[in-house]
């Protein structure tokens, strides 16, 4: 079994270096406009993406940790990869406009391809544009055990599987947060990966040990970093 915790996310309109008007990008840096590029990971700068990778590198101080974005631009990335910034976004489009271009752009069967690879534990938190682009309301290999948070209308879609726990984020969850739901994910996210730096067994999280993610996402618990 592989030691590696694997977090898939998605881009955020907000970004760490402004994108210039008319700005475009290609999938390999080398076919990039000439302009400045960073690693995905830091390229985006929301809320949710900022709670996130304050909890990525916190545990990356113990065990590896992939970073994995869906671009609506781009496709699924590593977030070691180089982009250039980029206006682009999966917002206003229906369903099925989406779902051809997230096909034109490879990322139900690259996302597929990630995620049945060995990995100690997979956290996943999609919108409900990107939980539609990857198609995950269709069934699909788990490489190891997975975390998933996503609304409850999603939550539904989710095909049951031993090694998936689906965790719905809604509106009453961010009332009892007393948090905004843009950012709510991150923040639960971003309280796994501190537990896990502390010692938490990646498997206890889905339940296949011990039950310990119930009471780790309570809002009463112990306050995480920002």
């Amino acid at each position: 079994m592989s030691d590696t915790i694997r977090v898939i996310t998605s881009c955020t309109n907000r970004k760490a270096i402004a994108a210039p008007a008319g700005l475009e990008t290609a999938k390999l840096p080398e076919l990039q406009s000439p302009t400045t590029v960073v690693a995905a990971e830091r390229l985006y700068a929301g809320g949710q993406h900022r709670r996130l990778m304050a909890g990525v590198d916190m545990l990356r101080a113990h065990r590896p940790v992939e970073v994995w974005v869906i671009s609506a631009k781009v496709g699924l990335v590593s977030g070691e990869t180089q982009l250039a910034p980029y206006n682009e976004s999966f917002t206003s489009l229906s369903r099925e406009t989406l779902r051809e271009r997230a096909d034109a752009l490879a990322i139900p069967s690259d996302v597929r391809r990630l995620i049945a690879r060995p990995a100690a534990l997979m956290l996943m938190l999609l919108g409900n544009d990107y939980f539609d682009a990857a198609r995950l309301d269709s069934s699909a290999v788990w490489g190891g055990p997975a975390v998933a948070f996503v609304s409850p209308s999603r939550a539904i879609e989710f095909p049951a599987d031993p090694l998936l726990r689906v965790v719905p984020v809604s509106q009453a969850t961010a009332k009892a947060w007393s948090l905004p739901l843009t950012l709510l994910k991150g923040e639960l996210v971003q309280r796994i990966l501190i537990a896990l730096a502390e010692g938490v067994a990646p498997r206890a999280l889905v339940g296949l040990e011990e039950d310990v993610l119930t009471p780790l996402l309570s809002p009463h618990g112990e306050p995480v970093l920002c």
